[in-house]
């Protein structure tokens, strides 16, 4: 799943030097990447986390470091994964498991991002996990991640939060071309409607 399903606006996301982000949220560590298109990879990789015991206090932790860090970094677009709502295993056991203080976090998180990019829907890309990941489990993610960007995704990254910033934002920008093909079919089609229902009129 992925919200909403088809952006009408991509130049959030395609134009060169405008910077968006990949986050992969989390209760205790969010991995968080930063891509400035045309570049393949990412500008900057960065890990928001809190040590408080109680997860109220941790998330908003969280949440403040990542406005700051998408206020300097003038971020205009984010896409962010949600939970799919089923139970997961292996490496998504323990996020399902704490669904509750996991689903406050990526609330908290996606609703933070809304208001800094002032509310506007296609500016924040909401894509569940089995989405994205096709499936594949967290050690081919981390591969691919440390492929496209072997000096930003580092081995101190245990519960692969950086890789997976990584790989959601590469396959977004995977999506891109086939999304703006999606929206150049529809306006073309939209303007034939108009252009016949203009000439019925005559």
């Amino acid at each position: 799943m992925m919200h909403p399903p088809h952006p009408t606006r991509l130049d959030h996301w395609t134009t060169p030097g405008v910077t968006w982000a990949s986050i992969d949220p989390s209760s205790t560590r969010t991995g968080v990447a930063i891509w400035r298109p045309p570049d393949a990879v990412p500008l900057l990789v960065a890990l928001c986390g809190g040590s408080a015991s109680d997860p109220c206090v941790r998330i908003d932790r969280i949440v403040e470091l990542l406005a700051d860090l998408i206020h300097h970094r003038r971020v205009r677009g984010v896409v962010i994964e949600i939970p799919s709502g089923r139970v997961g295993t292996g490496a998504r056991a323990g996020a399902t498991g704490h669904l509750a203080i996991y689903g406050m976090a990526v609330g908290a998180i996606r609703q933070a991002c809304l208001s800094m990019l002032g509310g506007a829907q296609d500016q924040v890309i909401s894509v569940d996990e089995r989405t994205w990941t096709r499936r594949r489990p967290q050690r081919s993610r981390i591969a691919l991640a440390r492929a496209i960007a072997p000096e930003l995704v580092h081995r101190s990254d245990p519960g692969g939060d950086l890789a997976d910033a990584v790989a959601l934002g590469a396959w977004w920008s995977d999506q891109l071309p086939l999304l703006a093909a999606i929206n150049m079919a529809t306006d073309s089609h939209d303007a034939g409607i108009v252009r016949r229902r203009k000439g019925a009129r005559r």
